[in-house]
Protein backbone atom coordinates (compact mmCIF):
# COMPACT_ATOMS: atom_id res chain seq x y z
CA UNK A 1 0.00 0.00 0.00
CA UNK A 2 1.03 3.34 -0.45
CA UNK A 3 -1.92 5.39 0.85
CA UNK A 4 -5.15 4.94 3.14
CA UNK A 5 -7.58 6.37 5.07
CA UNK A 6 -5.20 6.56 8.14
CA UNK A 7 -2.85 8.72 6.43
CA UNK A 8 -5.29 10.93 4.82
CA UNK A 9 -7.25 11.09 8.41
CA UNK A 10 -3.73 12.05 9.70
CA UNK A 11 -2.72 14.43 7.77
CA UNK A 12 -6.14 16.31 7.23
CA UNK A 13 -5.96 16.31 10.94
CA UNK A 14 -1.94 17.29 11.34
CA UNK A 15 -1.02 19.24 8.13
CA UNK A 16 -4.43 20.48 7.18
CA UNK A 17 -2.87 23.03 4.80
CA UNK A 18 -1.82 20.19 2.61
CA UNK A 19 -5.50 18.56 2.39
CA UNK A 20 -6.31 20.00 -0.55
CA UNK A 21 -3.58 18.13 -2.34
CA UNK A 22 -4.75 14.92 -1.31
CA UNK A 23 -6.28 12.07 -3.05
CA UNK A 24 -10.11 12.37 -1.86
CA UNK A 25 -9.45 15.88 -0.62
CA UNK A 26 -13.38 15.84 -1.34
CA UNK A 27 -14.36 13.05 0.53
CA UNK A 28 -16.53 14.48 3.64
CA UNK A 29 -14.34 13.71 6.77
CA UNK A 30 -16.96 11.48 8.57
CA UNK A 31 -16.70 9.20 5.36
CA UNK A 32 -12.97 8.74 5.97
CA UNK A 33 -13.21 7.91 9.62
CA UNK A 34 -15.59 5.54 8.92
CA UNK A 35 -13.27 3.60 6.14
CA UNK A 36 -10.76 4.26 8.72
CA UNK A 37 -12.54 1.66 11.13
CA UNK A 38 -13.12 -0.50 8.58
CA UNK A 39 -9.92 -0.44 7.18
CA UNK A 40 -8.40 -1.67 10.59
CA UNK A 41 -10.60 -4.50 10.67
CA UNK A 42 -9.14 -5.80 7.31
CA UNK A 43 -5.75 -5.02 8.87
CA UNK A 44 -6.24 -6.87 12.26
CA UNK A 45 -7.49 -10.16 9.76
CA UNK A 46 -4.01 -9.87 7.57
CA UNK A 47 -0.70 -11.75 8.61
CA UNK A 48 1.13 -8.91 7.30
CA UNK A 49 1.03 -5.55 5.52
CA UNK A 50 2.71 -4.45 2.48
CA UNK A 51 3.93 -0.65 2.31
CA UNK A 52 6.16 0.89 -0.32
CA UNK A 53 7.48 3.65 2.16
CA UNK A 54 8.74 3.59 5.71
CA UNK A 55 6.29 6.94 6.44
CA UNK A 56 3.34 5.28 5.39
CA UNK A 57 4.51 2.26 7.81
CA UNK A 58 5.10 4.42 10.65
CA UNK A 59 1.58 6.61 9.99
CA UNK A 60 -0.30 2.67 9.91
CA UNK A 61 1.45 1.40 12.92
CA UNK A 62 0.86 5.35 14.83
CA UNK A 63 -2.19 5.62 14.31
CA UNK A 64 -3.85 1.81 14.11
CA UNK A 65 -2.19 0.59 16.77
CA UNK A 66 -0.83 -2.40 14.61
CA UNK A 67 2.35 -4.58 15.37
CA UNK A 68 5.49 -2.82 13.87
CA UNK A 69 6.31 -6.62 12.85
CA UNK A 70 3.33 -7.10 11.39
CA UNK A 71 4.02 -4.20 8.63
CA UNK A 72 6.97 -4.99 5.30
CA UNK A 73 8.22 -2.23 3.80
CA UNK A 74 8.83 -3.13 0.42
CA UNK A 75 9.24 -0.48 -1.55
CA UNK A 76 8.25 0.02 -5.55
CA UNK A 77 9.52 -0.80 -9.18
CA UNK A 78 9.98 0.92 -11.36
CA UNK A 79 8.96 0.48 -15.47
CA UNK A 80 11.88 1.60 -17.55
CA UNK A 81 13.29 0.70 -20.53
CA UNK A 82 16.73 1.16 -19.51
CA UNK A 83 17.55 0.91 -23.70
CA UNK A 84 16.10 4.53 -24.29
CA UNK A 85 18.87 5.41 -21.69
CA UNK A 86 21.65 7.66 -24.09
CA UNK A 87 24.77 9.73 -23.40
CA UNK A 88 24.02 13.06 -24.38
CA UNK A 89 26.31 16.14 -24.05
CA UNK A 90 25.21 18.38 -21.31
CA UNK A 91 25.09 21.88 -20.70
CA UNK A 92 24.46 22.33 -17.28
CA UNK A 93 21.84 24.43 -17.69
CA UNK A 94 18.39 22.10 -18.20
CA UNK A 95 16.05 21.64 -15.36
CA UNK A 96 13.11 18.60 -16.05
CA UNK A 97 10.04 18.81 -13.76
CA UNK A 98 7.41 16.16 -14.69
CA UNK A 99 4.14 16.07 -12.98
CA UNK A 100 0.66 15.83 -14.08
CA UNK A 101 -0.91 17.32 -10.97
CA UNK A 102 0.95 20.70 -11.46
CA UNK A 103 0.37 22.53 -7.87
CA UNK A 104 0.38 19.16 -5.98
CA UNK A 105 3.61 18.30 -7.59
CA UNK A 106 5.34 22.18 -6.64
CA UNK A 107 5.28 23.15 -10.23
CA UNK A 108 4.13 26.69 -9.24
CA UNK A 109 7.33 27.19 -6.78
CA UNK A 110 9.63 25.91 -9.73
CA UNK A 111 8.41 28.07 -12.55
CA UNK A 112 8.86 31.14 -9.46
CA UNK A 113 12.11 30.04 -8.29
CA UNK A 114 13.03 29.68 -12.12
CA UNK A 115 12.21 33.25 -12.96
CA UNK A 116 14.58 34.11 -9.51
CA UNK A 117 17.50 31.95 -11.68
CA UNK A 118 16.96 33.20 -15.12
CA UNK A 119 18.65 37.23 -13.73
CA UNK A 120 21.47 34.95 -12.53
CA UNK A 121 21.41 32.34 -15.28
CA UNK A 122 20.55 33.67 -18.59
CA UNK A 123 21.41 30.16 -20.18
CA UNK A 124 19.05 28.15 -17.78
CA UNK A 125 16.25 26.32 -19.65
CA UNK A 126 12.85 25.03 -17.83
CA UNK A 127 10.76 21.96 -19.41
CA UNK A 128 7.79 21.34 -17.96
CA UNK A 129 6.05 17.69 -18.49
CA UNK A 130 2.66 16.18 -17.21
CA UNK A 131 0.19 19.06 -17.31
CA UNK A 132 -3.02 18.94 -20.13
CA UNK A 133 -3.17 22.30 -19.82
CA UNK A 134 -0.27 25.13 -19.33
CA UNK A 135 -0.41 26.58 -15.94
CA UNK A 136 -1.40 30.42 -15.51
CA UNK A 137 2.24 30.88 -14.17
CA UNK A 138 3.75 29.66 -17.21
CA UNK A 139 2.22 32.72 -19.21
CA UNK A 140 4.08 35.15 -17.53
CA UNK A 141 7.16 33.78 -17.06
CA UNK A 142 10.15 34.57 -19.08
CA UNK A 143 11.53 33.05 -21.84
CA UNK A 144 13.27 29.66 -21.49
CA UNK A 145 10.26 27.91 -20.03
CA UNK A 146 9.38 25.17 -22.53
CA UNK A 147 5.91 24.01 -21.53
CA UNK A 148 5.52 20.47 -22.95
CA UNK A 149 2.14 19.47 -21.82
CA UNK A 150 1.13 15.76 -21.49
CA UNK A 151 4.01 13.11 -23.01
CA UNK A 152 3.92 9.69 -23.87
CA UNK A 153 6.59 7.32 -21.86
CA UNK A 154 9.21 7.25 -25.02
CA UNK A 155 8.59 11.03 -25.17
CA UNK A 156 9.33 11.83 -21.55
CA UNK A 157 12.32 9.58 -21.96
CA UNK A 158 13.47 12.25 -24.90
CA UNK A 159 13.76 15.00 -22.28
CA UNK A 160 15.23 12.43 -19.31
CA UNK A 161 18.32 12.18 -21.41
CA UNK A 162 18.88 16.03 -22.64
CA UNK A 163 17.71 17.51 -18.98
CA UNK A 164 20.81 18.17 -16.32
CA UNK A 165 18.40 17.97 -13.15
CA UNK A 166 15.01 16.63 -11.82
CA UNK A 167 13.15 19.37 -9.76
CA UNK A 168 9.71 18.51 -7.98
CA UNK A 169 9.18 19.95 -4.77
CA UNK A 170 5.80 18.41 -3.94
CA UNK A 171 3.71 19.24 -1.21
CA UNK A 172 2.36 15.93 -0.82
CA UNK A 173 3.97 12.89 -2.67
CA UNK A 174 3.04 9.06 -1.13
CA UNK A 175 6.45 7.60 -2.68
CA UNK A 176 7.87 9.28 -6.13
CA UNK A 177 8.65 6.58 -8.51
CA UNK A 178 9.69 9.08 -10.82
CA UNK A 179 11.74 10.49 -8.51
CA UNK A 180 13.99 7.16 -8.86
CA UNK A 181 13.70 6.91 -12.70
CA UNK A 182 15.04 10.10 -13.18
CA UNK A 183 17.92 9.15 -10.93
CA UNK A 184 18.37 6.04 -12.87
CA UNK A 185 18.70 8.46 -16.27
CA UNK A 186 21.34 10.03 -13.99
CA UNK A 187 19.52 12.96 -13.02
CA UNK A 188 20.34 14.26 -9.60
CA UNK A 189 17.12 15.55 -8.12
CA UNK A 190 15.42 18.71 -5.82
CA UNK A 191 12.46 17.33 -4.25
CA UNK A 192 10.58 18.61 -0.56
CA UNK A 193 12.15 16.99 3.05
CA UNK A 194 8.64 15.19 3.41
CA UNK A 195 6.78 11.96 2.94
CA UNK A 196 8.76 9.41 0.90
CA UNK A 197 10.92 11.63 -0.84
CA UNK A 198 13.65 11.48 1.83
CA UNK A 199 14.12 8.00 1.63
CA UNK A 200 14.95 8.29 -1.77
CA UNK A 201 17.09 11.56 -1.90
CA UNK A 202 19.78 12.35 0.72
CA UNK A 203 20.91 15.43 0.80
CA UNK A 204 24.11 16.04 -1.00
CA UNK A 205 24.48 12.92 -1.86
CA UNK A 206 21.96 12.13 -5.22
CA UNK A 207 20.39 15.83 -5.05
CA UNK A 208 19.34 18.54 -2.45
CA UNK A 209 16.22 18.66 -0.33
CA UNK A 210 14.02 21.47 0.03
CA UNK A 211 13.16 22.27 3.80
CA UNK A 212 10.27 24.95 3.45
CA UNK A 213 8.54 26.83 0.43
CA UNK A 214 11.22 29.61 0.32
CA UNK A 215 11.95 30.59 -3.11
CA UNK A 216 15.43 31.80 -2.68
CA UNK A 217 16.45 28.57 -1.62
CA UNK A 218 14.66 26.58 -3.99
CA UNK A 219 16.44 29.26 -6.77
CA UNK A 220 20.28 28.54 -5.16
CA UNK A 221 19.42 24.71 -5.03
CA UNK A 222 18.87 24.64 -8.89
CA UNK A 223 21.80 26.57 -9.21
CA UNK A 224 23.94 24.87 -7.24
CA UNK A 225 22.75 21.50 -8.62
CA UNK A 226 23.35 22.34 -12.00
CA UNK A 227 27.00 23.26 -11.54
CA UNK A 228 27.72 20.12 -8.81
CA UNK A 229 29.96 17.54 -10.99
CA UNK A 230 30.67 15.42 -8.21
CA UNK A 231 26.63 15.11 -7.15
CA UNK A 232 25.93 13.81 -10.79
CA UNK A 233 29.18 11.16 -10.89
CA UNK A 234 27.53 10.40 -8.07
CA UNK A 235 23.71 9.50 -8.98
CA UNK A 236 25.79 7.83 -12.55
CA UNK A 237 28.01 5.48 -10.24
CA UNK A 238 24.76 4.52 -8.30
CA UNK A 239 22.44 3.39 -11.66
CA UNK A 240 23.07 -0.57 -11.21
CA UNK A 241 21.96 0.00 -7.48
CA UNK A 242 18.76 1.99 -8.55
CA UNK A 243 17.73 -0.18 -11.00
CA UNK A 244 18.08 -3.44 -8.26
CA UNK A 245 16.44 -1.71 -5.25
CA UNK A 246 13.30 -0.38 -6.78
CA UNK A 247 13.07 -3.33 -9.43
CA UNK A 248 9.55 -5.17 -9.20
CA UNK A 249 11.70 -8.49 -8.94
CA UNK A 250 13.38 -7.44 -5.97
CA UNK A 251 9.67 -5.95 -4.21
CA UNK A 252 8.89 -9.18 -4.84
CA UNK A 253 11.89 -10.52 -2.99
CA UNK A 254 10.92 -9.00 0.01
CA UNK A 255 7.30 -10.14 -0.14
CA UNK A 256 8.18 -13.57 -0.25
CA UNK A 257 10.90 -13.04 2.68
CA UNK A 258 7.91 -11.53 4.62
CA UNK A 259 5.68 -14.55 4.04
CA UNK A 260 8.06 -17.09 4.77
CA UNK A 261 9.45 -15.47 7.59
CA UNK A 262 5.85 -16.12 9.26
CA UNK A 263 4.89 -12.57 10.69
Amino acid sequence: MDLNPSCMLHIRQNRSELAKYLPFSKTKFEVLKWQDVFQKKAYENCRGLFTMSQWVKDIVVNNTGISADKVHVVGGGINLDVSQITKEKKENNKILFVGKDFYRKGGDLVVKAFQRLKKEMPEAELYIAGPTEKPREIDTAPEGIYFLGLLSYDEVAKYFNMCDIFCMPSRFEAFGLVVIEALVYGLPCIVNNDFAMREIICDGENGYVLYDDDLDSLKDKMKMLLHNDKIKENVLRNRDKYLKDYSWDTVAEKILQAIESGK
